[in-house]
């Protein structure tokens, strides 16, 4: 117990430790971001307006050193008053700095001579020319000039994207050969706008210093309390773990012995119950492989028979099939014989035909026997011979034309019958092929339909068959597995009457391990009360 005590304290004092070095670094930090704020910042802002009006006196001093370039030709003789001015003014006019800063040049009246950015004011009179405040700018600018030479004025001025005027800062220098005064500025929010920048960077710095400081201590405090408190607490986490993990095991113990116990019992008694069930299971097996064998016989006489049934209608199947065929020989020989039937008819035509020109010869034979007639006439006595000729020809032609008549009646009706045949020949051999043919379609169908049933139910009985078999060699296994389940049942009820005592003597030692772990958890909960009441006191 004295040295769980001595980890309690030296872990309190780490604890400390830890807070006086995070508080120590917070300490220093909050001393130093206030003086960054009041007088390191306020000094940056001095610095930067100082450089910014540095730079426009710089840069407008040397625009005056330009002006006196040119004068300096002027006086040479080089150029004239009037050129060197205009170069000066033209070299001025373009002349930047900064960002985009320019010069511009008015003389005492004051009159604006160039401004680049204001080119509307250039040659115009700027003494009334007033900002928003309603300051005389050029005026200020000509009064310091007279009066100090140089210096700085402060005004509002357009700038551009900006709606309204911005105050600006400009330097102005007296360029007395010319009297021209020189002047350039820079806006104050340009001004702002660097100091902010600076600022916000300076501020970003200080906040990552601080940052670093706080780490260095937190990681310093850490690996102190690292070194000693995690050690410790792990140690008392894990013997509360291991202490509850012994409780439960012992408790499950206890519950599981007495679970066996009564288990134990009641399988003692299903033993007996099941012993006595594996003898009528085996009487049971033995009908059941009786069964199983006559049904295998059964299943083979059903397959021969069915096997026989799909033979014949496989016969069938190949007689329907020569009825088809034949169908379509007797179909071409009809065909022939119409055929033929239609050759006589155009033969009974062609008799037609001839009868035709047979009554075309009657008819000029009687026009002969009539002209005869008329000539014998004609003829008197002489010609009565030849008159009696004459009538008896044309009696002769009377009864070929009659003839001939009932012959043209009689092929007439004969090709009518003809036709006739021919057509119902064809109606009714057309709708007795039709016939045949559905039928005949039809027992195709059906006889397949049974050969694919029975080739089915041939499958099934071989299935069948074989199930069977599988069955009845399955009994045969089942039996004596049966017997060694008798066997083994025997076996445990011995092993049972030894898990009994066994249970028995685990019962006991659950219960002596179920007082030790509840002791364990007393010293474990008098750790905790330890650590609490530190922590208490310390707080």
């Amino acid at each position: 117990m004295s040295v769980i005590m001595n980890f309690f304290q030296l872990l309190i004092k780490n604890i400390k430790s830890l807070k006086l070095s995070i508080g120590g670094a917070v300490l220093t930090a909050v001393p130093l971001m206030l003086i960054f704020i009041f007088v390191t910042l306020p000094s940056y802002q001095e610095r930067i307006e100082l450089s910014k009006k540095n730079t426009v006196q710089a840069a407008t001093e040397a625009v005056y050193q330009t002006l006196q370039f040119f004068y300096n030709k002027e006086k040479l003789g080089e150029l004239t008053k009037q050129q060197a001015q205009k170069s000066a003014i033209d070299q001025v006019k373009i002349l930047r700095y900064g960002d985009n800063e320019y010069f511009w040049l008015n003389d005492l009246e004051p009159k604006m001579i160039m401004n680049p950015v204001r080119p509307d004011l250039d040659g115009k009179n700027i003494s009334d020319f007033k900002d928003p405040n309603g300051k005389k700018i050029f005026q200020e600018m000509v009064a310091l000039a007279k009066s100090n030479g140089s210096g700085f004025v402060d005004y509002m001025w357009p700038k551009q994207n900006y709606p309204d005027p911005q105050p600006k800062t400009s330097f102005i220098k007296l360029f007395e050969p010319w009297g021209w005064l020189i002047g350039s500025g820079v806006y104050a929010d340009d001004i702002a706008k660097e100091i902010s920048q600076v600022r916000k960077e300076n501020l970003l710095w200080l906040a990552f210093a601080m940052l670093i400081a706080i780490i260095i201590s937190l990681w310093v405090g850490m690996q102190q309390l690292l070194k000693v408190v995690i050690p410790v607490k792990n140690v008392i986490s894990s013997l509360k773990d291991q202490t509850n993990d012994l409780m439960k095991t012992s408790e499950e113990l206890s519950n599981t012995s007495q679970n066996l116990n009564s288990a134990g019992q009641t399988q003692s008694s299903s033993i007996h119950e099941t012993a006595a069930a594996m003898t009528q299971m085996n009487e049971m097996i033995s009908k059941t492989a009786d069964s199983a064998s006559q049904s295998s016989s059964l299943s083979s006489d059903t397959k021969k028979m069915i096997e026989q049934s799909l033979l014949s209608l496989q016969s069938l199947n190949m007689a329907m099939n020569s009825i088809i065929q034949s169908q379509d020989s007797l179909k071409k020989t009809i065909a022939m014989n119409l055929e033929k039937m239609q050759e006589v008819g155009m033969i009974i035509n062609q008799i037609s035909d001839k009868t035709k020109v047979i009554n075309d010869i009657v008819f000029q034979t009687k026009l002969l026997s009539f002209n005869a007639s008329v000539e014998a006439a004609r003829a008197g006595d002489a010609g009565k011979g030849f008159a009696v000729v004459a009538e008896e020809v044309g009696n002769l032609a009377q009864m070929s034309g009659g003839a001939s008549i009932e012959i043209s009646s009689i092929v007439s009706n004969s090709n009518q019958r003809v036709d006739e045949l021919i057509q119902s020949f064809k109606d009714n051999f057309t709708i007795a092929i039709e016939q045949v043919s559905k039928s005949v379609e039809i027992g195709l169908k059906n006889c397949q339909s049974s050969l694919d049933t029975l080739s089915k139910v041939v499958d099934m009985a071989t299935r069948s068959s074989e199930m069977a078999e599988t069955i009845s060699a399955a009994n045969s296994e089942q039996s004596k597995g049966s017997l060694e389940a008798t066997n083994a049942l025997r076996l445990m009820e011995q092993t049972s009457q030894k898990m009994n005592e066994i249970v028995s003597q685990t019962d006991t030692c659950s219960n002596h391990l179920l007082i030790r772990a509840q002791q364990l958890t007393e010293l474990t909960n008098t750790l905790s009360n330890i650590l609490s009441k530190e922590k208490f006191h310390e707080a």
